[in-house]
């Protein structure tokens, strides 16, 4: 059974008033203006507009001094409980280079060390977005300042900086981000806590259906390296992000401890808003204000594709018969995410940077439905093996109750063999153009094997010997 309290193992409070270290765990980065951002991770580092974000948060049994008499123990909560606000700044400064600021503000906390109004520990994040497609790539040096209220472990001693990989990969609905990084802070006299260098990660699986609402399953830990603590922590959180407008993002999110340790409490729950200030822009001002950015959409045959449906935040285009289009500039900067959609093809969702001026994206064909039947001179066999061989390992088949093998393939040329014991070998070759869309079907007889050294030759002749 999991312990469900942090313990300090019989620390004394006070001879560590100034070696301490902050219960409530690292600062969040700043959020970004995208469903498609994480609480706990980057998300390959934000470059866009400035975004303002403030959640409220409340969280319960942060730390606790287990002491021990004999065999007996008792828990003396530390920081019990914590309320305040989570406040975060992120803007683009240049090209791919962002600057973000984060920093707790406590209105109250309960315990041992209970207090009521106190700054928490100040982040400054600088992101540098290295690629900016499907694939998101980016390096986030970062540092804090001991502006938190340390004697109440609600801030680290001293001065602390490090830096993180972030990374990401969206397909459809689907994304999938991974920070990984090492800081550095002071040394603490605590052995279950000890300071001085962390490894650190956060881990975020997302589902975000459409421009309306996202869902975020997170998971983060940051953790000594030479720690001496029963446990590690480990903290796991669902996020809910809602746009009820354009400007305006409502995230909540509610986590637990998998592992507890200092940064996992039993509980935290965060609730608050991002926006992005300043006065909307009007439509017809952006398309006269701004030259228009350029898409190209080509098939993977680099075919100009007519008809695709471009979707940057509300506005939406088509492209023309040599397969452009133009996006208002305002639109991109806005919201930096362009969804390209077609009948027939994978949809692609790629984050841009609004400094670019023009972008030509590759749309991929779904994959064809190969179906492939075998059957022996007296109908369905027991036992058949059938492979196909191509540009790449496809994924295992599925056969249905009738034993047709069903697999997923991409344009290019397969090879198709199927055998089964005691009958003959078949192999078939099946080219799968790029505007191909119907399903290919393939049928086989696999006809019995003749053994020569049993076989009788039979020839038949006419009353003069002649064969017929």
């Amino acid at each position: 059974m999991l312990t469900l309290l942090f313990a300090l193992n019989g620390f004394a409070l006070g001879d560590a008033q100034a070696q301490t270290f902050d219960a409530h765990g690292p600062n969040l980065p700043p959020d970004g203006a995208s469903l498609r951002d994480p609480l706990f991770g980057s998300a390959g580092g934000y470059t866009g507009a400035p975004v303002v974000t403030a959640l409220t948060q409340a969280a319960s049994g942060l730390l606790v001094d287990r002491i021990s008499d004999g065999p007996t123990l008792t828990d003396v909560p530390i920081v019990d409980s914590a309320l305040g606000l989570e406040l975060g700044l992120a803007a683009g400064i240049t090209g791919p280079v962002g600057i973000g600021v984060s920093a707790p503000v406590w209105f109250l906390s309960a315990g041992e060390a209970a207090g009521g109004f106190a700054f928490g520990d100040t982040s400054v994040w600088v992101p540098i977005r290295l690629i900016s497609t499907n694939v998101r790539l980016g390096l986030i040096p970062f540092g804090t300042l001991p502006t938190g209220a340390d004697a109440r472990y609600l801030g680290e001693p001293g001065f602390s900086g490090g830096g993180l990989v972030s990374g990401g990969y969206t397909f459809g609905p689907m994304l999938a981000n991974l920070d990984l990084g090492l800081d550095a802070t002071r040394q603490t006299n605590v052995p279950e806590w000890p300071g001085g260098v962390y490894a650190r990660y956060a881990f975020d699986l997302g589902w975000v259906p459409n421009d309306a609402f996202g869902f975020h399953a997170e998971l983060r830990s940051r953790i000594p390296l030479n720690s001496e603590a029963p446990s590690l922590p480990t903290e796991a959180m669902g996020t809910l992000k809602v746009r009820p407008q354009e400007r305006l993002w409502v995230t909540s999110g509610l986590g637990t401890a998998i592992t507890r340790g200092v940064g996992a409490p039993g509980l935290r729950f965060l609730i608050g808003v991002s926006t992005v200030p300043g006065k909307k822009p009007v439509d017809d001002e952006i398309l006269v204000r701004s030259a228009p950015k350029e898409v190209h959409i080509v098939d993977q045959r680099m075919v100009p594709l007519t008809g695709v449906t471009i979707t940057v935040g509300n506005v939406t285009v088509q492209t023309d018969l040599e397969g452009y289009a133009d996006i208002p500039a305002r639109a991109v900067t806005r919201s930096p995410v362009i969804v390209v959609e077609q009948l027939g093809f994978d949809t692609l969702t790629i984050d841009v940077s609004p400094e670019d001026e023009w972008w030509e994206f590759k749309m991929q064909r779904i994959p064809v439905p190969l179906l492939v039947s075998v059957v022996g001179p007296k109908g369905v066999l027991d036992l058949v093996d059938v492979y196909v061989d191509g540009p790449y390992e496809p994924d295992a088949p599925v056969i249905d109750e009738a034993g047709v093998f069903n697999w997923q393939l991409r344009p290019g040329v397969w090879r198709v063999r199927m055998s089964s014991p005691g009958l003959g070998d078949q192999e078939r070759t099946i080219v799968i153009e790029q505007d191909r869309a119907d399903a290919i079907r393939v049928d086989a007889v696999l006809a019995s094997q003749v053994n020569e050294d049993t076989a009788v030759r039979v020839t038949v002749v006419d009353r003069l010997g002649r064969p017929v």
